[in-house]
């Protein structure tokens, strides 16, 4: 199951949070929320689980901001909410609120049929972000219909398209644009129109996290069955890996 005790994001070289995993009960997720202004040298406390504020309800999966105000935080909430809940805030973290994604037009009772959770948001500007949505059926728990939202007004409405079957949680949809993205995991798959088709690109044998520059170079930290680890390095957007070998110097 996809957990991170913690996230980090910074919109500008000044602006950063900080979010801490504290605790969790009844059906609660309690955080904390950090803010600086400084580049890190002081932060001040925004949200802490005593404030009446819903963002300490389920499993965070991701955290990040466009600018000084606005950001966005998804959740994995297993079914407790018929609908996934996507929160956001136009003021530097301090308020949150739940915004409800419609069903995709192929799949109108998507969520009273399958428990969707969401993870992976891509800003690009204050009110434009695209993430992703997993869902499992609430009949077998093993069927599986995932896709990528996108909104370009801040979550007043929504497209929404059919994304590679096998996408869980724990791995990585990462946006350069609106339009060029790629999906990480054990299999990688790169879309040019903005997750309206998907191409395969490459299966690989292990899990990483990914780095990317451009949509040609890379860099994943890699880990395989065997629990061995790597460092590893595409040139051409992930159809090739090669290993590097780093030296550490005082």
């Amino acid at each position: 199951e996809y957990f991170n005790p913690w996230f980090i994001d910074f919109a500008d070289a000044m602006h950063g949070w900080l979010l801490v995993y504290l605790g969790a009960g009844m059906s609660h997720n309690y955080v904390a929320l950090l803010g600086t202004t400084d580049g890190g040298l002081t932060w001040s406390t925004l949200v802490t689980p005593q404030d009446s504020n819903d963002i300490q309800s389920c499993p965070k999966t991701g955290m990040v901001f466009s600018d000084a105000q606005n950001g966005w935080l998804v959740r994995e909430c297993n079914g407790l909410y018929p609908a996934p809940h996507i929160l956001r805030t136009t003021d530097g973290g301090v308020t949150w609120t739940n915004i409800e994604p419609p069903a995709p037009a192929d799949a109108p009772n998507l969520f009273s049929d399958y428990v969707c959770d969401i993870a992976s948001p891509n800003p690009f500007s204050a009110s434009s972000v695209i993430i992703a949505m997993k869902c499992l059926s609430l009949s077998d728990y093993l069927t599986q219909k995932n896709y990528i939202y996108s909104t370009t007004d801040g979550g007043a409405t929504w497209s929404s398209y059919p994304f590679p079957a096998d996408y869980s949680l724990g791995e990585s949809l990462y946006f350069f644009d609106p339009l060029n993205g790629f999906a990480f995991g054990r299999k990688i798959y790169r879309t040019s129109n903005g997750g309206q088709t998907w191409i395969f690109v490459q299966e690989v044998f292990w899990s990483g996290q990914f780095s990317f520059v451009n949509a040609d170079q890379g860099w994943a930290s890699v880990i395989n069955d065997s629990n061995e680890k790597a460092l590893v390095e595409t040139g051409n957007g992930g159809v090739r890996w090669d290993m590097l070998n780093p030296i550490v110097v005082p």
